[in-house]
């Protein structure tokens, strides 16, 4: 059994047994010994692939928006609802401010039954604008005493117009040419996933072994450069726990961070992760999500 296998066994045994339908997510990042596991009320479920297309679509709502990410081929998810008419289901997806994505359910093979699981409604966020504040009235105060028009002067006579003198021609000085304007580049980078190393490690003490991992990415803009890469972590579980840091270019497109639990603050349990890359010109990208593990000490 490898140390997430004993650690989930412990964890469990001292909840009681298999937690009640929405109590925890585990399965929202499957390594190790969670492979094929159904926690939660819900059962993984793992894209079908399709000749052709390698990745899975997921959606902010039903059939509504553009994809949220894409899931590669053969990775596990936990459905968490599906819609009324049984066409789309809803998973455990960890973003920055998002906790469920959806996928149509045709795209998927589910590993155990859909009867018993609930039917919900894609919940969306609402943005409220606060009420501009009305400028000012300027008023003034008190009596006034009308001013009377100024009295008009004559114009004065004009000076007598001066003899033109014939203009002496001058060489025409030729000018520098206008150069053309540089094209504004207008494409976000490029980055990829990140990837942790290892991707189980110790946290709250380094009595009990490797508390750090190395993450790794690449980026590219050949036309601006790329200024910044940053690393976002967030528990699957606990969403008010997590974090972000600036990660380091160590040679051509590769950029690194080294993640320690211990001097971070990072508590155990399954975190999710995801790369940002700026480029010179200020645009941003996104990557797709990678996982990792910080074990119980």
């Amino acid at each position: 059994m490898s140390a997430l296998g004993a650690w989930l066994a412990k964890f469990f045994a001292a909840m009681g047994g298999a937690p009640a339908a929405g109590a925890i997510v585990v399965a929202g990042l499957v390594v190790g010994a969670l492979a094929g596991v159904a926690v939660g009320g819900g059962f993984a479920a793992q894209p079908t692939p399709t000749p052709g297309a390698g990745e899975l679509a997921i959606y902010p709502c039903p059939g509504s928006g553009p994809p949220l990410a894409m899931a590669p081929s053969g990775q596990r998810m936990l459905i968490t609802g599906k819609s009324a008419d049984g066409v789309w289901l809803q998973i455990h997806y960890a973003g920055p401010g998002l906790n469920f994505g959806w996928v149509e359910a045709a795209s998927v093979r589910a590993l155990g039954p859909l009867d018993d699981i609930a039917v919900v409604e894609c919940e969306t966020a609402v943005a409220v604008a606060s009420p501009l504040s009305p400028e000012p009235t300027l008023t003034e105060v008190g009596s006034f005493v009308p001013t009377p028009p100024p009295t008009p002067t004559p114009p004065p006579t004009p000076p007598p117009t001066p003899t033109p003198r014939p203009a002496t021609p001058r060489p025409a000085t030729p000018r520098p040419a206008t150069p053309a304007p540089t094209p504004v580049d207008t494409s976000p980078p490029k980055i990829s996933s990140p990837v942790a190393e290892p991707v189980e490690f110790w946290g709250n003490s380094t009595s009990c072994g490797n508390t750090s991992t190395t993450i790794t990415l690449t980026a590219e803009d050949p036309e601006s450069g790329i200024a910044r890469v940053q690393l976002f972590w967030v528990n699957t579980q606990i969403p008010d726990q997590n974090g972000s840091a600036n990660m380091q270019r160590v040679s051509g497109t590769t950029y690194r961070l080294v993640l320690d639990a211990v001097q971070r603050g990072i508590e155990p349990g399954f975190y999710s992760m995801s790369g940002r890359a700026t480029n010179g010109h200020g645009l941003r990208a996104s990557s797709g999500q990678g996982r990792f593990f910080v074990m119980d000490c």
